[in-house]
């Protein structure tokens, strides 16, 4: 049997977003009700990089494409200029929003983005517009330029007030001061500021030395996630996105291998976080959250978004129409489908034509629906054209 056949038959076994590369993703992509480009032009084309934050809701039955929606979503966004995450709630707990956070900043190149705000301060306050370099050498390109000798001077005394001026969680401004400082002053570069920005906790000795008064925490890791998305816009990028998949785990009743297990009070805290990332999304400038769940999230009363009447009543009043309305921040994607037929003989095309390529790093997670009973319609048709590739390989041999 050729390798071609075996990795086609393999995967029209269980065809699944998550096992493909990026390339391969965004080749295959289909667009259902042209929901993706709505969302880019209203969106995050105008409305994110305003300065507006919004959450959105991507539904749907096992196999409706969520997951290759958010993937294509999460690297779009990255090509458009915007900072981007991927959380996947099988691989991380999310029982609160420091855990959130910690996912989102894991995803984060804090060296690059440090540096980002760096030269936004060259060209606020000293109004340096051609230099491009790091910032470490700055200094010595400046003296080449015949700049003056108390330009570190004056660097380190712009620091603190320009930083305040984005109205930054006090903390992380001054973590980000101590690192600036550094740089000005031509220092080796502290772990420990990179180590604080990503959530991890340092000692009281630590935080000193940093000049910060506490750890990321519950208490303010909504105010320090709402800052990276602020600092985001200021390094020049357009803000920040973040996809969220398979969030129907949080009301699963059984435990999986290596899935995390939310118990009742565990799953409330996890819903009321979610709750307050709606509420607070008008606080939270440059920043657009896709979440996604099985329809399932929304059907069971009890494990599910119902079971916690404070989320339920930010959702229950999306209500389904005959026409898909793209306006609404809660997507059913399967009716998203349903509605386009073209869109859905353009997936079988896509298919059939995509040079597909497989990432052996891929997770793979215990399903319900392995055996396809159930599977949404693209799977399905996805499983279909796999299948009959895996034949055409086979007749090639």
């Amino acid at each position: 049997m050729s390798a071609d056949r075996e990795s086609w038959l393999r995967f029209a076994r269980l065809p699944a977003a998550e096992m493909l590369i990026p390339d391969s993703v965004r080749e295959t992509f289909v667009d259902p009700g042209t929901l993706w480009q709505f969302w880019c032009r209203h969106y995050l084309e105008t409305f994110v990089p305003q300065g507006y934050g919004k959450v959105k809701w991507i539904l749907g039955g096992p196999g409706a494409g969520k997951t290759h929606f958010l993937r294509h979503l999460k690297d779009s966004a990255q090509a458009m200029g915007y900072l981007t995450a991927w959380v996947d709630a099988r691989q991380a707990r999310l029982s609160g929003i420091e855990e959130l956070y910690r996912r989102v900043a894991a995803a984060v190149d804090w060296e690059a983005l440090i540096e980002g705000v760096g030269h936004r301060l060259l060209r606020d306050t000293m109004g340096e517009r051609d230099y491009e370099g790091p910032l470490a050498s700055y200094l010595t390109w400046a003296a080449a330029q015949g700049r003056s000798p108390e330009v570190t001077e004056d660097l380190v005394r712009e620091t603190g007030p320009w930083l305040k001026r984005w109205d930054l969680e006090r903390n992380i401004a001054r973590v980000l001061r101590h690192a600036l400082h550094a740089r000005w002053r031509g220092e080796t570069p502290d772990p420990r500021t990179v180590a604080w920005l990503r959530g991890e906790p340092l000692t009281a000795a630590d935080r000193r030395q940093l000049g910060v008064l506490a750890n990321v925490s519950r208490r303010n890791a909504r105010a320090v996630l709402a800052s990276l998305a602020l600092l985001a816009h200021v390094a020049g990028r357009r803000g920040l996105v973040v996809a969220v998949d398979n969030l129907d785990v949080l009301g699963r009743p059984e435990r999986l291998e290596g899935v995390p297990y939310y118990s009742r009070s565990l799953r409330d805290q996890a819903y009321e976080m979610l709750r307050e990332l709606i509420d607070h999304s008008i606080h939270t400038p440059y920043t657009f959250f896709a979440l996604a769940a099985t329809t399932n999230a929304v059907t069971d009363p009890f494990q599910g978004f119902p079971a916690y009447p404070a989320l339920w009543a930010r959702l229950e009043s999306e209500v389904r129409t005959d026409r898909l309305n793209r306006w609404s921040d809660l997507i059913d994607l399967d009716h998203a489908w349903e509605t386009d037929p073209d869109r859905r003989a353009a997936l079988a095309h896509q298919w059939a034509v995509a040079t597909v390529i497989w990432d052996p790093q891929s997770p793979r997670f215990p399903r319900d629906t392995d055996q396809g009973w159930d599977w949404g319609w693209p799977r399905r048709a996805v499983a279909q054209v796999a299948r009959r590739r895996a034949e055409e390989a086979m007749s090639d041999d």
